[in-house]
């Protein structure tokens, strides 16, 4: 399945853009972690690429697209987007620790409103949190099998507030906030996780 991981582009400080690439470095070993053939295949572009009037990155095989970063979208990109997920395509969106989000504040309003995306401020935990599963049949969470009851072993010292409106909350992190939340669009679905996806921040993605 190929899996469009869209980055941030320009005009961010370049903060922003060690964080964005060390999402995507750890994203990339996820969904392809050898040599071998798996079940995905993951492929990076930036924003203003996957905005760009001449983009054909986002063929009718792309089974999903993890937004990274919103920066360098533009309203062509955000459209695009858009009218992916109402077709049926999944969108995961990964809220990031930094107090910008790489432009991806200005998409609340990617689906005219509903839902919203739901991201607040950003969140620093003196006392680190885990993750817990909310619905251990979900395949999300049926997925990882065993390893489920390990989340709660991962260590959050940023995260994102997180709406969850009338999406499902799939998990939460341990002080009760909404962590990953499930929304459907159109024939679509739309996920949306209240952290950063890289090692700034947590140990999630070394564990």
């Amino acid at each position: 399945t190929p899996v469009l991981i869209v980055v941030g582009g320009g005009g961010g400080d370049d903060g922003d853009a060690a964080r964005d690439t060390d999402a995507v470095f750890y994203l990339q070993r996820a969904l392809a972690p050898g040599e071998s053939a798996g079940p995905f295949l993951p492929e990076v572009v930036r924003a203003e690429a996957y905005g760009a009037p001449t983009n054909i990155a986002l063929g009718p095989r792309t089974g999903a697209v993890v937004l990274v970063g919103g920066r360098g979208l533009g309203r062509r990109g955000r459209e695009r987007l858009a009218t992916f997920v109402r077709d049926g395509g999944g969108l995961f969106v990964v809220g990031g620790n930094a107090a910008d989000l790489g432009g991806l504040d200005s998409l609340d309003s990617l689906f005219g409103g509903e839902p919203e995306l739901g991201l607040g401020a950003s969140l620093t935990h003196p006392e680190p949190v885990g993750l817990m599963s909310q619905d251990p049949r979900h395949p999300i969470m049926g997925g990882l099998g065993g390893l489920a009851g390990a989340l709660g072993q991962t260590r959050f010292s940023q995260t994102r507030s997180l709406r969850a409106g009338d999406g499902t909350v799939l998990a939460r992190f341990s002080d009760g906030n909404p962590a990953l939340v499930e929304h459907t669009v159109g024939a679509g679905r739309l996920l949306i996780f209240g952290a950063g996806l890289g090692a700034d921040g947590s140990d999630f993605p070394r564990r």
